[in-house]
C-alpha cells in the first residue's frame, strides 16, 4: 500500500512529463486541460464515493447485517452509474455547447480539439463511477490498495500512449490512452469484487433493489457528494473559462503547476484514505472520547507531513520543473511560468491537505452537506471574483487566489467541525502547529541553502539537475526529522517505527523471494 501510494501520484507526474516533452504548451495541451474537467468529474466520485459506502457498510455491520450492506452497495453502484451513461450519450452526440461552456476563449485549433476530446473523455466517466462505490466496498475490508493500482495502472497507459504514438496520432494518443485506462480500472476492480465475494462467501439477493433502505440511505449520504464533486468541477470550469480567454498556453503552463502542487497531498492523501473506516468506527464505538482523539491524532500527523512538504517544494521549484519539464517542445520560459504558478499554489498546500482531512470526518459522521454548503460558498466567490483578477492579474492572481480560498474553506471546516462535535483539540493542533511550521520552513531553506551551492558547481544537465533536487529534499528531510526526533514529536517516532517495520517487511519478502 505504500509503495503503491507514492507510485501512483508519482505517475501521474510522469503523464505530466510526458505531455511537456510531447506537446509543450500549446492549443492542443490547453484543449486537453479543457476536456480533462470531464474526466475529472467521474475520477472526483472515484476518490469520494468510497466515503458514502464505508459509513453505511459501518452501520449495518454495527447491527451484525453485513449481506443487507452488500446488497445496498452493489444496488447503489448498479443504479448510479445510469445517470452518467446517459450523460454521456448526450455529451457524445452535442460536445460543441460543453467546450463553448468550459473554454469560450480557445481560438480555432484549441476549439476543434476540444470537441474531439470531450466527446470521448465523456465516456470513459461511466466506469470510474462503479469503480467509486465498489472502491468503498473494498475499503470497508480493508483493501485499499486498489484504487491506487488502477490509477498507477491508468497513469502507465497513458504515459504509453503519449510516448509511443503521440507523434504520429497527436491528440488521438490521448484520447485512446484515457479509454483503455478506464476500462483497465473497471476490469480490475470487477475481479477484486469478484474474489472478495467469493472469500467471504457473500450472495446478494438483490442487485438492483432501488427500494432497500441500504440504498436510500447511501442516495441521501451521495447527494451531497455528488453536489461537492460539481461544485468542485464548477470552480474548474470557472477557472479554465477565465484563463481561456488569456494568450494561448496560459491554460497548459496552469495545468502543470497545479498538478505539481498535487504533490505535496501525496502521502497525506493516501493515509486520509485508510483513516475514513477508523474515523467511522471511532465514531460509532463506546469509548467516551475515541473520536476526539482520533480525529487530532489525524490532522496533526496531516501536518506533519504536508508542512515540511510545502516548504521543500517551494525553495527547490525551479530546479524542479526544469528537471521534470525542460526538454522536448517544452520552452524555457514556460518552464519559468510554470515554476512561477508552483510557488504560488503552494501557499495553499497544507490548507488543502487538511481541509481533506476535516472533510472526511464530517463524512465519517455522515454530516454530508457541511462540507457541500463550504464549497458551494467558495465556488461563488470564485464565480463573482475570478474574471476580475485574471482580467488585472492574469494567472498569476488566480494562482494566489486558489491558495486563499483554500485556507478560507478549511478554516470554515475546522470551525464548524470542532463546535459541532467538539472532535478536536484546537489548543493543541494550534501548539504543535507552532512548532512544526518554523521547524519546516529553516529545515527547508538550509536544504535549499545546499542544494544551490551544489548546483553552482555541477550546471544545469539532468543529472547535475537530478543530484540538486536529490540532495536539497534529503537535506531539508534530515535536518526536519532528525529535530523532530529529537523534541519527541509522537509523529517523528510514529514514522521512525513504521519505517522500521516497512524495512523489516521488505527484507523478508526480498529474502523469501531469494530462497524460493
Amino acid at each position: 500500500m505504500t509503495v503503491l501510494s507514492g507510485l501512483s501520484p508519482a505517475a501521474g507526474v510522469v503523464v505530466e512529463m510526458a505531455l511537456a516533452w510531447r506537446f509543450g504548451a500549446s492549443a492542443t495541451v490547453d484543449a486537453f486541460r479543457i476536456s480533462v474537467l470531464v474526466v475529472l468529474v467521474g475520477q472526483q466520485l472515484f476518490v469520494l464515493l468510497p466515503n458514502v459506502i464505508v459509513p453505511v457498510f459501518a452501520a449495518y455491520r454495527a447491527k451484525r447485517a453485513e449481506s443487507e450492506a452488500w446488497e445496498a452497495a452493489l444496488s447503489a453502484a448498479n443504479l448510479l452509474v445510469v445517470p452518467p451513461a446517459v450523460l454521456a450519450l448526450i455529451v457524445f452526440v452535442r460536445p460543441e455547447p460543453v467546450v463553448h461552456l468550459l473554454g469560450p476563449g480557445l481560438d480555432r485549433e484549441g476549439a476543434r480539439s476540444a470537441v474531439f476530446f470531450v466527446r470521448w473523455f465523456m465516456v470513459a466517466c461511466v466506469p470510474l463511477v462503479w469503480s467509486g462505490i465498489i472502491a468503498g466496498v473494498l475499503a470497508a475490508y480493508d483493501i485499499f490498495w486498489l484504487p491506487a493500482a488502477s490509477q498507477l495502472l491508468g497513469n502507465m497507459v497513458l504515459v504509453g500512449m503519449i510516448v509511443l504514438f503521440g507523434r504520429d496520432w497527436g491528440g488521438t494518443s490521448l484520447v485512446v490512452g484515457v479509454l483503455i485506462a478506464s476500462c483497465a480500472s473497471w476490469a480490475l476492480f470487477l475481479a477484486r469484487l469478484a474474489a472478495l465475494m467469493h472469500d467471504v462467501g457473500v450472495r446478494p439477493t438483490g442487485w438492483f433493489s432501488a427500494r432497500h433502505p441500504g440504498v436510500g440511505q447511501a442516495l441521501r449520504l451521495g447527494l451531497p457528494v455528488l453536489g461537492a464533486v460539481l461544485i468542485g468541477q464548477w470552480t474548474a470550469a470557472v477557472i479554465n473559462r477565465v484563463l481561456s480567454h488569456l494568450e494561448v498556453g496560459t491554460l497548459a503552463t496552469f495545468g502543470y503547476a497545479w498538478k505539481m502542487g498535487q504533490m505535496v497531498s501525496l502521502f497525506p492523501g493516501a493515509l486520509a484514505a485508510v483513516l475514513l473506516p477508523r474515523f467511522a468506527e471511532s465514531w460509532h464505538s463506546s469509548r467516551e472520547g475515541e473520536f476526539r482523539e482520533t480525529c487530532t491524532k489525524a490532522l496533526r500527523m496531516a501536518l506533519f507531513l504536508a508542512l515540511p512538504t510545502t516548504c521543500v517544494f517551494f525553495v527547490l521549484r525551479r530546479p524542479i520543473v526544469m528537471l521534470l519539464f525542460e526538454r522536448g517542445e517544452f520552452a524555457a520560459e514556460a518552464g519559468e511560468a510554470v515554476a512561477r504558478l508552483f510557488g504560488l499554489l503552494l501557499l495553499g498546500a497544507p490548507g488543502l491537505v487538511a481541509f481533506v482531512y476535516i472533510q472526511k470526518m464530517f463524512y465519517a459522521v455522515q454530516a454530508m452537506w457541511v462540507p457541500f454548503w463550504t464549497q458551494l460558498g467558495v465556488a461563488v466567490l470564485w464565480t463573482v471574483l475570478a474574471p476580475a483578477v485574471a482580467a488585472r492579474f492574469a494567472a498569476d492572481g488566480v494562482a494566489l487566489m486558489c491558495a486563499a480560498l483554500t485556507w478560507i474553506s478549511c478554516g470554515a471546516l475546522l470551525v464548524l467541525l470542532h463546535r459541532m462535535y467538539a472532535s478536536l483539540s484546537m489548543k493543541e493542533l494550534a501548539v504543535f502547529s507552532a512548532k512544526v511550521g518554523p521547524l519546516a520552513v529553516i529545515s527547508a531553506s538550509l536544504g535549499g541553502q545546499g542544494a544551490n551551492v551544489i548546483q553552482r558547481f555541477s550546471g544545469s544537465g539532468t543529472w547535475s539537475l537530478t543530484v540538486t533536487v536529490a540532495a536539497g529534499v534529503g537535506l531539508a528531510s534530515v535536518i526536519f526529522y532528525g529535530v523532530a526526533v529529537r523534541w519527541g514529536f509522537p509523529e517523528a517516532l510514529e514514522s521512525q517505527r513504521y519505517l522500521h517495520w516497512q524495512r523489516s517487511a521488505m527484507r523478508s519478502r526480498l529474502q523469501s523471494a531469494l530462497h524460493r
